[in-house]
C-alpha cells in the first residue's frame, strides 16, 4: 500500500458547505427581514457568495485577516442597504457560525467514503477553516470520529496553500509527503498546496473544471470514485 496517512479537507469536500450555509443564510435573511432590503433571498444570496468567495481566496493566499474576512463578508452586500459596522458585522458572523454549526448535510458519499477508509488509513483533517465552528462542524455530523488529527489554520498560524500546514500536518501524523495524499475540492488551497509540498494530490473536482498550471496526481468527480485509488 502506497500511502499510510490521508490529509482530507472539510469544507464543500466531506461536508456540504454549500447547501448547509446557503440553509444558514436563509434562515438568518427571514429572521432579520432583509427582505425589507432586498428582491428575494437569491437576490440577496447573488450579491453576498461571490463577494464572500473572493475573500476567501484572499485570506488563504495571506493578503487578509481573519477580522477583515468576517466583516466584509457582511459589509460588501448588506452596507449599501443598511447601516452596517465592523461590530454588527462581527454579531452577524457568530449568529451565521452558530447556525452553519448545527447543520450536518454531507457531501454526497462522504459517509461511506470515511466508513471505507478510517480501518485502512490514518485520516487528518487540514482546513482553512475557523476553529471556532470547524469542531462543532465535525462532531455535530458525527464525523469526528474518523479522524486521528485535526490541523486548522488557526492553530497552525499559515493558511493552506502555504508549505508550513502541510508540514504540521505531516509532523502530526508522523508521516512524510511519499506515504501521504491530500483529498481537496480547492485547486488553489488543497492540490497546488499539496503539490508545492511533494504531497500527492486527490482533486474533488465535481464540475470538471480543466486543471491550471499542472495535473493533479488523481482527479475524481464524485467521492465514490476514491475508493478505486485507495
Amino acid at each position: 500500500m502506497k500511502y499510510s496517512t490521508v490529509l482530507i479537507d472539510i469544507d464543500d469536500t466531506i461536508w456540504d458547505t454549500r447547501n448547509n450555509s446557503r440553509e444558514a443564510f436563509l434562515e438568518m435573511y427571514e429572521s432579520h427581514r432583509w427582505d425589507v432590503y432586498f428582491e428575494s433571498f437569491d437576490h440577496f444570496y447573488d450579491a453576498y457568495l461571490p463577494s464572500n468567495i473572493e475573500l476567501w481566496s484572499l485570506y488563504a493566499q495571506g493578503k487578509i485577516k481573519k477580522e477583515e474576512l468576517i466583516v466584509q463578508r457582511f459589509v460588501n452586500p448588506l452596507s449599501p442597504h443598511m447601516p452596517m459596522d465592523a461590530t454588527h458585522a462581527l454579531k452577524l458572523n457568530d449568529e451565521l457560525l452558530e447556525r452553519v454549526s448545527e447543520k450536518t448535510k454531507l457531501v454526497e458519499n462522504a459517509k461511506e467514503l470515511l466508513d471505507y477508509l478510517s480501518p485502512k488509513y490514518q485520516l487528518v483533517i487540514l482546513s482553512n477553516g475557523f476553529r471556532e465552528v470547524q469542531y462543532k462542524k465535525l462532531r455535530n455530523s458525527n464525523i469526528d470520529k474518523y479522524f486521528e488529527h485535526v490541523i486548522l489554520s488557526d492553530e497552525a498560524g499559515v493558511n493552506k496553500p502555504h508549505p508550513g500546514i502541510f508540514s504540521k500536518a505531516l509532523k502530526a501524523a508522523n508521516s512524510n509527503g511519499k506515504n501521504t495524499v491530500m483529498l481537496g475540492d480547492s485547486f488553489e488551497s488543497d492540490i497546488s498546496g499539496a503539490h508545492n509540498s511533494g504531497i500527492d494530490q486527490i482533486w474533488f473536482n465535481p464540475e470538471a473544471v480543466v486543471p491550471e498550471n499542472f495535473t493533479p496526481t488523481f482527479i475524481v468527480e464524485n467521492l465514490e470514485e476514491v475508493k478505486s485509488i485507495l
